[in-house]
């Protein structure tokens, strides 16, 4: 079932459907506070915990991606929004520690796999190629809107009705995702005598300007991640220090409120590629960042607000970074390879989203531990590397050619 609509509502409508996907993005991230409580984590635990989710996207995207270049990216997507709901669902009803919560989030992981690529991929071949460009900017960075969102639902529904209602809500933002593609997506069939083969990855790998932008990816990924997924324990840290006037906001709606920010990185980075080229763009914002990501970390002992300050600048210079990275490898792809070449761009970055949770968390526990002023310095540098590596990584493409 689909219905003929206008290139500006079809963008919209996978807009949208991100959204409701990105629902369950960080809801463990808003309850990870919570989750250390009541099943007793490490810190390394609560950072694969974190990182879990990013996992079943790697582990399944490069074949999901790759299979929408031969067949209906529309199967795809609505059998992936499918499986994230049942693993939302089961991860509210049945989850019980550290090891069944690693396995139901995992499947979350799966259900954004077949989404968010693929949906990509869907939503450029179905508008003009004039509007190829701005609309993928906008769709990679509409993805924190739905990040924003989770860290309010997760806090909101754990307050009135206990933090297992906020995975039967992001089960319901994958409902959302299904039916809006169901019904303005059409159905197409991809001419698959003329592509690859889906699994030959050699001709994305030799592209040089792609990889550059897929090590970019996961620099970016890495770093705004893995400050994310410990940004509410960051803040709970900070008000509990003594003599700290209590907040009049929670830090799960600081957390959303940062990830909101982001989004207007995310557009305002976009647009400046645009106009002065990705290339520069990444490198600058990349390097701010990697400087940013230090101070912040250094200023566990500040003004809580000079704080959560600094913290919004790292949103915006960090996940600012995903719109023109994931415009850059797009515009850079092979036409005929472009699902096969996003797949190649999100199995290899979003391996920086499972390790940047884990590497704050060791690098956190290593020092001392989250109750350790001194030891949040060492979890934002660890993270801070990611933003050293976009910049190298995207400093090999040649000027103007970005």
């Amino acid at each position: 079932m689909a219905i003929a609509v206008s290139p500006v509502v079809l963008v919209a409508a996978f807009c949208l459907a991100l959204t409701g996907v990105n629902l369950s993005f960080m809801v463990v991230a808003a309850l990870l506070p919570t989750l250390i409580e009541v099943w007793s984590l490490s810190d390394i635990e609560a950072g694969w915990l974190g990182g879990i989710f990013f996992a079943g996207y790697v582990a399944t995207v490069p074949v999901l991606s790759a299979l929408a270049d031969r067949i209906d990216p529309k199967r795809i997507y609505l059998a992936s929004a499918l499986i994230g709901t049942a693993a939302s669902f089961g991860f509210a009803g049945l989850a019980d520690g550290f090891w069944s919560a690693l396995f139901w989030r995992f499947f979350a992981g799966v259900g954004l796999a077949g989404t968010y690529m693929p949906g990509l991929k869907a939503m450029s071949d179905n508008v003009p190629e004039a509007m190829r460009s701005r609309a993928s900017g906008y769709y990679a960075s509409v993805f924190a809107i739905g990040s924003a969102l989770s860290f309010i639902v997760g806090g909101e529904a754990a307050a009135g009705w206990g933090w297992r209602w906020a995975f039967v809500v992001a089960g319901f933002g994958f409902v959302l995702a299904f039916l809006s593609i169901l019904v303005v997506l059409p159905r197409q069939a991809p001419d698959a005598g003329t592509a690859p083969s889906p699994f030959d990855l050699r001709p994305v790998f030799a592209n040089r300007n792609v990889m550059a932008y897929v090590l970019a990816n996961i620099g970016g990924l890495f770093e705004s991640v893995g400050l994310r997924t410990w940004l509410v324990p960051y803040l709970v840290f900070l008000q509990k220090r003594p003599g700290e006037e209590p907040a009049f906001l929670a830090p799960t709606t600081i957390a959303a409120g940062i990830a909101f920010i982001g989004v207007a990185g995310a557009v305002a980075l976009s647009e400046l590629g645009e106009r002065f080229g990705i290339r520069a763009v990444l490198i600058g914002s990349a390097l701010v960042s990697f400087a940013v990501a230090i101070a912040t970390g250094a200023a566990v002992g500040l003004d809580y607000w000079l704080v959560v300050a600094l913290l919004v600048a790292c949103a915006v210079l960090n996940y600012g970074r995903t719109g023109p990275v994931t415009t850059g490898a797009l515009l850079n792809a092979d036409p005929r390879l472009q699902g096969t070449t996003m797949g190649v761009f999100a199995f290899i970055g979003f391996a920086g989203a499972l390790v940047g949770p884990v590497a704050f968390g060791t690098a956190l526990e290593a020092a001392g531990g989250r109750e350790d002023p001194g030891a949040w310095i060492w979890g934002f540098a660890a993270v801070a590397m990611g933003a050293a590596l976009t910049a190298a990584a995207v400093a090999g493409i040649a000027r103007g050619r970005g």
